[in-house]
């Protein structure tokens, strides 16, 4: 009831598990990896999410295991992160990393259409 008597004066209500997230996301601060990533870092993330190592990247990629590396480095930068595991903390908690088999199927499907 108090709810609706606050809309009703024009105020503006949320629910307690919105205000949460409000809160945390003011907190936590974590950039969001769509939005500060280029498509190639996006794409070698989700690659080293889908527990690719830094050479079968270079490889799908056609690029050097040193650019692969220097790429991690700089995600790792730009979304804040020290880590290899803060790096998939922030994949789950930004819905990149989720249990999704397929994504898994498509990162070898993705690797051998790069040897055909």
């Amino acid at each position: 009831m108090r709810a609706a008597f606050d809309v009703l004066q024009g105020a503006i209500v949320l629910s307690a598990d919105i205000e949460h997230e409000l809160a945390r996301g003011r907190v936590v601060d974590t950039p969001t990896a769509t939005d500060v990533l280029t498509p190639r870092e996006f794409e070698i993330l989700r690659l080293l999410l889908a527990e690719r190592s830094t050479e079968e990247i270079a490889g799908i990629l056609h690029v050097s295991p040193k650019t692969v590396a220097n790429t991690r480095y700089l995600i790792k930068a730009k979304l804040g992160v020290g880590s290899d595991i803060e790096l998939v903390l922030v994949a789950l908690r930004q819905g990149i990393l989720a249990d999704n088999p397929g994504a898994e199927a498509e990162a070898r499907a993705n690797d051998e259409d790069a040897h055909l």
